[in-house]
């Protein structure tokens, strides 16, 4: 009875280990799969209106012009060729103001005691 006991134990240990390793191996690659899908090279840039496409740059991955001149003269003497970024937004560079700025009390900033 001992020795089939043993057995047991044996095969539920590497019954264990077999789980253990297919548990990790699904973390590994959950955790590769987190990483490279918030890969920040794979988004495209708003804030320039041209971009840099070729084989050094596929796809979208070189919008940072703001002049289409800008961007054929970084294109010059290669077979690279410069677009317009279709996801571009003029509004995106502007810099709201705050409740802040846009209050009517912006006078002189008194000094002394505070009111009573």
């Amino acid at each position: 009875m001992e020795a089939s006991t043993t057995k047991r134990v044996r095969l539920l240990e590497k019954q264990m280990r077999a789980k253990a390793k297919g548990i990790g191996t699904f973390a590994v690659s959950l955790l590769a799969a987190s990483l490279y899908s918030s890969c920040g090279c794979a988004q495209v840039s708003t804030q320039y209106p041209f971009c840099l496409q070729g084989d050094d740059y596929p796809g979208w991955s070189n919008c940072s012009f703001t002049s289409f001149q800008q961007c054929q003269a970084s294109a010059s003497g290669t077979l690279d060729e410069c677009m317009a970024n279709p996801w571009y937004r003029a509004d995106a560079n502007t810099v709201q103001q705050s409740r802040r700025d846009q209050s009517e009390n912006d006078g002189p900033i008194p000094i002394g005691p505070p009111p009573r």
